[in-house]
């Protein structure tokens, strides 16, 4: 018991000083026999410190009065208590180093810093050297520029969205591959279009740019060869402009015989023109079984692996930690260190992005790590843990705002309810969540660094139950608290289509589906309307394929003089309301708005179907 009460005395002076550290006010207070007591007194009259952190300081005042009481959990409990206050006072210190190397690295990821722009033209910082992940695009444009014919007309184009990376692309082909660069009369530009001449308007940048293709310079067979990045909205801008204009026929007759402008964006490879999408493709994989991306695992190693020799991040972590800065930033790094977090990150993405049919570009997938890793000022510190950053109440970039359905909080689940309910009557909140947390054999440091969210304020019990769910979920999204069988049922399907598999099951929930949406009408239909959309559909499925992660489902659909031919277009979500419609489900005004274009698509459909009235189709 001696032994206990020796350890425990210096734990407790230990504690003392981190508490002088962080409260300087404490140092005027003498020395007596109560000098514990005195200092639990000074925190209280000028709240310092939080309701949870006084009734933790008033536990070991106790043990000071009742030495008998100490046993090995007491030190347990003081080396917690102890571990928590020497990182608020390593924070508190923090504030006068001037310098993060991890900080100032995740600095350069946030959209907002001149170095996450690339130019195409100037040579690539070390970190966005380091930071560059080959895409498809990357071989393709290789294979074109080495073999370019030296005496050729020739125009390659790197299109794609702002932020998928065509700056990128372009210097990264420079830098590694410079021979590629010797032919004579090359030309290249980063940004077709832009001018910094305030006096030359878009239009006239853009003519000038693809001047070297107009009919008049493409019969004067002169070698040249160009190399543009160009943002697909902006070609398609200057392709309507040269129609207009007349001059520029033989790439707007290409453009247009090839349809490369319209539909899905597709590679065009010919010996004059190669044009190359850059994000034609998600950058992710389906399987029956879930989704994988080479593309996303390289990335998060290359920023969260544990590795200093390598990464430079996990360097710049180490080296702060050597000198005591340590701070939210820290910690958040330390838990995407994990493998299962990293896992559920990546999976979340992939879903949110099937989910609304988008592709995230690598700037805002940069920007996004940035989001959940770099703390906000003036934020109360539960709602600086990932767990919240990744889900917060007003997301202020897309992916942010994409991934709020996949937000663990609105899960429905009756264990959900289970754990919910457990946690409201439990009369030690932060017991219980150390005991759900230690579930998932959490690393020892972590869990010690994470009593400084539990006991530092007077968290209410809504805000600790939603960090509970997004931390299980984090750490283990195939728990069965978030199952989402809808989601691997559409994967499914989708491979089948993938394959060119008839899938019976989904070709009948689609025409279920078609049927209701159909039959349901709004309140401003007329008569006749309503007596013929009565009338049940005939249609029959009879062919399945994939096109960028959508579903496309050909069908036939019959009335009165015959038969329409329809391709129906199936994204997750909408594959999702299709489940409700089977379960008959009622249409409401904000399903139709959600989906606007695909119903707008069935309102011009069934417009143009034509049943007669006095007889059912059988």
């Amino acid at each position: 018991m001696q032994k206990f009460e020796r350890v425990f005395d210096q734990l407790l002076q230990t504690l003392i000083t981190a508490l002088k550290s962080q409260f300087p006010s404490l140092g005027s207070i003498p020395k007596t026999t109560h000098y514990f007591k005195d200092i639990l007194q000074e925190l209280t009259q000028s709240q310092l410190v939080s309701l949870r952190a006084l009734n933790q300081l008033r536990k070991v005042q106790r043990y000071v009065t009742q030495p008998s009481q100490i046993n090995q959990e007491t030190i347990v409990f003081m080396q917690q208590l102890l571990a928590y206050y020497q990182l608020e006072a390593a924070e508190s210190n923090r504030q006068s180093i001037t310098h993060s190397r991890l900080a100032h690295l995740f600095g350069q990821l946030d959209i907002s810093s001149p170095q996450a722009v690339v130019n195409g033209k100037a040579d690539l910082t070390d970190l966005q050297k380091y930071l560059n992940v080959p895409v498809p695009a990357t071989a393709i444009l290789n294979r074109i520029v080495n073999q370019l014919p030296a005496n050729s007309h020739t125009l390659t184009l790197i299109i794609g969205r702002s932020g998928t990376g065509k700056s990128q692309l372009l210097s990264n082909l420079q830098a590694y591959h410079p021979e590629l660069f010797t032919l004579p009369n090359l030309y290249i530009k980063d940004g077709a279009g832009i001018s910094f001449d305030p006096l030359t308007s878009l239009d006239d940048q853009l003519l000038r740019d693809f001047d070297g293709f107009s009919d008049q310079q493409l019969r004067s067979n002169q070698p040249l060869h160009q190399i543009m990045t160009i943002p697909d909205v902006l070609l398609k801008h200057f392709a309507r402009h040269a129609q207009r204009l007349g001059t520029f026929t033989q790439m707007i007759d290409m453009i247009q015989t090839t349809n490369i402008l319209d539909g899905p964006p597709h590679d065009l490879i010919t010996a004059q023109f190669q044009f190359v999408y850059i994000d034609r493709l998600p950058l992710y994989d389906v399987t029956p079984s879930g989704t994988q991306s080479d593309f996303l695992d390289q990335l998060t190693a290359k920023i969260f692996s544990a590795n200093a020799y390598e990464n430079p991040f996990y360097r710049a972590y180490q080296a702060d930690v050597d000198q005591n800065i340590i701070s939210p930033l820290h910690r958040n790094f330390q838990l995407l260190t994990h493998p299962q977090i990293l896992t559920s990150i990546k999976y979340t993405l992939i879903k949110s992005q099937l989910e609304n049919q988008k592709v995230f570009s690598i700037r805002e997938l940069l920007t996004f790590f940035h989001d959940i890793v770099v703390p906000k000022p003036d934020t109360a510190k539960l709602d600086n843990t990932i767990f919240n950053l990744m889900f917060p109440e007003q997301p202020q970039t897309r992916i942010l705002t994409d991934l709020h359905q996949c937000d663990p909080v609105t899960f429905q689940h009756p264990k959900i309810t289970q754990l919910l309910l457990q946690f409201q009557e439990t009369n030690d909140k932060v017991a219980f969540l150390q005991a759900q947390l230690n579930h998932y054999h959490l690393p020892s440091h972590w869990f010690t660094n994470s009593y400084h969210f539990l006991i530092d304020q007077n968290t209410p019990d809504i805000a600790l139950a939603r960090w509970l769910l997004r931390v299980l979920y984090l750490f283990d999204h195939q728990n069965e608290f978030f199952a989402d069988p809808v989601y691997f049922r559409f994967l499914k399907s989708y491979t089948h289509a993938l394959n060119y598999h008839y899938d019976a099951n989904l070709a009948k929930l689609v025409a279920v589906g078609l049927q209701r949406w159909y039959s349901q009408t709004q309140s401003d239909q007329s008569a006749a309307q309503v007596h013929q959309l009565a009338i049940p559909l005939q249609l029959k499925v009879y062919y399945l394929t994939t096109e960028r992660r959508l579903i496309k489902v050909f069908c036939v659909i019959f009335d009165e003089f015959g038969e329409h031919l329809a391709q129906i277009p199936i994204s997750l979500s909408l594959f999702r309301l299709f489940i409700k419609l089977d379960q008959n489900y009622v249409l409401s005004p904000s399903d139709r708005q959600h989906h606007l274009a695909f119903s707008s698509f069935l309102t011009d459909l069934f417009t143009n179907l034509n049943f007669n009235y006095d007889t059912r189709v059988d």
